[in-house]
C-alpha cells in the first residue's frame, strides 16, 4: 500500500489545514534552500507566521475549561514539541565532535576565504563536561544545535502554547463574563506584542524572549480567525487581495522580517504581512482541497512537518556533498550553512532532499513502531 492511499484510508483531519501546512512547511524548505533573493525575501514575510496562527486556530476553550484539560493541553504539548526539540538536539550535541572530523562542521577559520566567510560557522570539539552542560541546557530548553536550527520554532510554540493555556485558565477563574474576557485577552495579546517590539530595539532576544511575545500575537490571531471564521470569506478576491497586500508589504519590509531572531520593521506591518499571508495561503489550499492526488501529497506532507522541520537541513548536505563532487570544491566547504550553491536549478535539488528525505525517514519510523506494537 503506498503513502498517498493509507493517507486516505486514515485521514481524519481538516484537509484544508493539513494542505496549509504543507505548503508552509515546503516555503520554508525553500527559503532556507535559496541565496540572497527576491523569492527568499518574500517567503520570509509571512512563511513561519502562518503555523503560529495555525497552531491558534486549533486552541479551543475546552483546552482550559479544567484543571484536568490543562495537564492534558501541556501532556500533548511536551510529547508534540518539547521532546522532538530536546532529544533532536541532545542527539546532534552527542554527535557533535563526528560531524566535526566528517566536515558538516568546520573549526579552522584559516581556511575559509574572508569573501566566504558568512557562509560558515565555527565550532570547537566539545569535551565531556562541555557535552554534559550543553545537554542540561537543552533540556530546559536553552540551547539549540546548527543542525537543528529550525527547532527555535518548536521552543517558541512550547511556551507560547503552555503560557497561553495557563493565561486563559487563570483569567477565566475571575473574568465569567465573556466580553470582558475577550477584552482582557487582546490587551495581554497586544502588550505581548508591543513588548517584544521594545525587546527587538534594545536588541534583547535571550533565550527567544523577544520572539516568544512577538509571535504570541501571531498566536492570538489564529484564535480570533477561529472564533470568527464563519465571517470570512475565503474565495478567489481574497487571494487576489491578500496577494496584493503581501506585494506592497514585499516592497516596503524586504528582508525585515525573521522571527527566530525578533526581527521586524513594526508591530503593524507584521501583523499585516501574517495576515495576509495566513490568507493567501489557506486560499490556496481550499482550492487545492477539491483536487485529487495533489490534496493527498500535501495533506501528507502537512501531517509530517515535524519530521521534515527537524531532517531537512541534514538532508540539504547530501546535495552540498554532491555538489563537492561534481564541482570539484574542497572539503571543507561541506560545513557551509544552510546551503552552498543554490543557482542553476541547485534549489530545486535543495527543495526536494529538503522534503522528501525527512518524510522517508519519519515513514521508515512509523514502520518500524507499527512493527513493535504488532509484536508486543
Amino acid at each position: 500500500m503506498n503513502i498517498v492511499k493509507e493517507y486516505r484510508l486514515n485521514k481524519k483531519r481538516d484537509d484544508v489545514f493539513d494542505i496549509l501546512k504543507g505548503i508552509g512547511i515546503i516555503l520554508m524548505v525553500l527559503g532556507h534552500g535559496l541565496g540572497m533573493c527576491g523569492a527568499r525575501s518574500f517567503i520570509g514575510l509571512f512563511h513561519m507566521a502562518i503555523f503560529f496562527i495555525c497552531s491558534g486556530v486549533f486552541f479551543k476553550e475546552k483546552q482550559y475549561e479544567s484543571a484536568s484539560s490543562l495537564i492534558k493541553f501541556s501532556a500533548g504539548k511536551i510529547q508534540r514539541l518539547y521532546f522532538p526539540f530536546a532529544l533532536f538536539n541532545i542527539f546532534l550535541i552527542l554527535i557533535h565532535n563526528f560531524l566535526l572530523n566528517i566536515n558538516v562542521y568546520i573549526s579552522n577559520p584559516e581556511l575559509v576565504s574572508p569573501e566566504d566567510n558568512n557562509n560558515y560557522l565555527f565550532y570547537e570539539y566539545y569535551s565531556p563536561s562541555k557535552i554534559f552542560k550543553l545537554i542540561i541546557s537543552t533540556l530546559l530548553m536553552g540551547h539549540g544545535e546548527q543542525l537543528a536550527g529550525a527547532t527555535w520554532f518548536l521552543r517558541v510554540l512550547f511556551w507560547i502554547s503552555i503560557a497561553s493555556c495557563f493565561g486563559h485558565y487563570i483569567a477565566r477563574k475571575f473574568i465569567k463574563n465573556d466580553k470582558y474576557f475577550n477584552v482582557v485577552r487582546f490587551v495581554i495579546y497586544s502588550a505581548a506584542l508591543i513588548i517584544g517590539f521594545i525587546c527587538q530595539r534594545a536588541d534583547f532576544n535571550f533565550y527567544t524572549i523577544g520572539a516568544m511575545l512577538s509571535c504570541a500575537f501571531l498566536y492570538y490571531l489564529g484564535i480570533l480567525y477561529q472564533k470568527y471564521k464563519e465571517r470570512i470569506n475565503i474565495n478567489v478576491m481574497s487571494f487576489i487581495c491578500s496577494l496584493f497586500v503581501l506585494l506592497i508589504s514585499y516592497y516596503y519590509t524586504a528582508n525585515t522580517v525573521n522571527l527566530s531572531a525578533n526581527k521586524y520593521s513594526n508591530p503593524v506591518w507584521l501583523i499585516i504581512s501574517s495576515v495576509s499571508g495566513f490568507i493567501f495561503i489557506l486560499s490556496i489550499s481550499k482550492f487545492i482541497s477539491k483536487t485529487g492526488i495533489l490534496n493527498s501529497i500535501l495533506s501528507y506532507i502537512g501531517r509530517h512537518t515535524i519530521s521534515i522541520l527537524l531532517f531537512h537541513l541534514i538532508a540539504f548536505k547530501i546535495i552540498t556533498y554532491i555538489q563537492l563532487l561534481i564541482l570539484n570544491k574542497p572539503d571543507y566547504m561541506l560545513a557551509s550553512f544552510t546551503i552552498l550553491e543554490w543557482k542553476n536549478g541547485w534549489w530545486l535539488l535543495y527543495l526536494t532532499a529538503g522534503v522528501l528525505i525527512p518524510l522517508l525517514i519519519s515513514f521508515i519510523y512509523d514502520r518500524l513502531k507499527s512493527l513493535i506494537r504488532s509484536k508486543e
